[in-house]
């Protein structure tokens, strides 16, 4: 199974625009893998996303991403679901006005806490 990490950080990007701690200091100067996007994982082999941050159209550019079959949330929290906006449209065709699913996978929990 090959696994990507689209995302490692926590609940704020770093560096943050807005922050000045040496933290993201350090990020804007080295860049790289001193910058984190949101949390994310991609599953290669089945095409799976597990969690949504809001930069993870950032995240699936930075890692060729581009195939997505399956979505799942590991849970509701914002820094985990607010990307879902950005994938939503991905089983869908605007020109055809026609599109295939994508199939979410959550555990029942999860999905009772989405749907509420």
């Amino acid at each position: 199974m090959k696994l990507k990490i689209a995302g490692s950080g926590g609940m704020f990007l770093i560096p943050n625009p807005f922050c000045n701690c040496p933290v993201c200091r350090e990020a804007r100067i080295k860049r790289g893998r001193y910058e984190r996007l949101g949390p994310s994982l991609y599953i290669e082999d089945i095409g799976m996303l597990i969690d949504m941050p809001e930069d993870i159209a950032v995240a699936c550019d930075r890692q060729g991403i581009t195939r997505i079959e399956y979505l799942s949330i590991s849970h509701k929290d914002p820094d985990h679901t607010r990307g879902m906006r950005i994938v939503e449209p991905l089983g869908y065709d605007c020109i055809a006005d026609r599109g295939t699913p994508i199939q979410f996978i959550a555990l029942p929990e999860v999905a009772d806490d989405i749907n509420a």
